[in-house]
């Protein structure tokens, strides 16, 4: 429904009243009601959540196990059907000494055999040997005490090392 506005003019002569005009016209539109002006907020924007963290590396190994590492696979003995004079070096190239003693080395590769080490310290900058199936005193006097070849000749093998409390702290292939 509209809404109608009345205007009455009443014109006067000499005190009395002539004449009454009234005129209908339509009412002014109202204003419009303006837009809210945006409003600064009290509260901050919440920043965007950062991506996710990408997935940490694997623990590393207790303090100086990494320094302890198998440097070579003598993996073609020279021993005619056994080749007991295979062998795999462990070098200690940290500043440390390092303690074996509970240490395992495995061909992980077959899964057997393994050796675990004896109490011996491993000087910095040393090397030992554990061999297939031989004695060497002069390279810590290690063996696996194993009966045939433990290193494939062909298809290579992989060695790994665990200290005593069963973290691999070191592996290689040939």
């Amino acid at each position: 429904m509209k809404k109608i506005a009345i205007l009455c003019t009443i014109i006067m002569l000499a005190s009395l009243p002539v004449v009454v005009v009234c005129c209908a016209a339509p009412a002014p539109a109202p204003a419009p009601t303006p837009a809210p002006t945006p409003q600064p907020t009290t509260e901050p924007t919440p920043a965007p959540a950062p991506p996710p963290a990408p997935t940490p590396p694997p623990s590393p190994a207790p303090t100086g196990a990494s320094d302890v590492q198998i440097t070579h696979i003598f993996y073609d003995g020279l021993v005619p059907r056994v080749e007991s004079d295979e062998y795999v070096a462990i070098k200690n190239l940290g500043d440390m000494p390092q303690d074996l003693a509970g240490w395992l080395l495995k061909d992980i590769s077959e899964g057997y055999p393994s050796f675990t080490f004896p109490h011996y310290i491993l000087e910095p900058g040393a090397t030992v040997r554990v061999y297939t199936n031989e004695i060497h005193p002069e390279w810590g006097g290690f063996s696996f005490g194993y009966g045939k070849a433990i290193w494939n000749n062909k298809d290579p093998d992989i060695a790994a090392l665990y200290d005593a409390q069963g973290q691999e702290v070191s592996r290689k292939s040939y």
